[in-house]
């Protein structure tokens, strides 16, 4: 059968809860794409309001199991969804997460201006820099985060990530 008259095929809705139960990124997007009110993105790309953030957001976050489909996807999302700071830092998080630290920070350092002003864009670097051994940048961006987001400092205190820089910042261990 060819993808048309698949796309056509009374069968579809079945095909459609097999792609949703699968663990693969590429077909869950294929069934999202797949959908009636979805326009699909094989003949381009479709107006930024008719693309679909929400299950966008929800096949990210089930690609963080899986970092480098993650990194993609988050790519992707972003240049659709210039607005949405999540997807630029699930990009730089995918990265990190794939022991790619530096080009994780240059994610977030290239990040728009709006987002820089972010306390977890900071947080989330001062995490990689740390890791990296980058001290007094780390120390910088996570100090930062501290005053843009107070909410943060329970986090930072439990986050092992920041072990090596936790006495410069006042954290007690949690």
């Amino acid at each position: 059968m060819s993808l048309s008259q698949a796309d056509m095929s009374t069968d579809r809705p079945q095909f459609s809860h097999w792609i949703r139960s699968s663990n693969n990124i590429t077909q869950q997007f294929m069934a999202i794409g797949g959908q009636p009110d979805i326009v699909s993105l094989a003949g381009g790309l479709p107006a930024a309001e008719l693309y679909p953030v929400e299950a966008i957001r929800q096949a990210s976050s089930r690609a963080l199991g899986r970092w480098g489909s993650a990194a993609r996807l988050s790519a992707r999302a972003e240049v659709l969804h210039k607005e949405e700071d999540e997807f630029t830092v699930q990009r730089a998080f995918a990265l990190h997460q794939l022991d790619k630290g530096e080009e994780a920070a240059k994610v977030l350092l290239e990040a728009p201006e709006w987002l820089r002003r972010t306390g977890i864009l900071h947080y989330n670097l001062g995490c990689y820099e740390a890791r990296g051994g980058w001290r007094e940048d780390a120390i910088a961006h996570v100090t930062r985060a501290l005053e843009l987001d107070p909410k943060l400092r329970d986090v930072a205190a439990g986050d092992e990530e920041l072990d090596s820089i936790r006495a410069e910042l006042g954290l007690e261990t949690r």
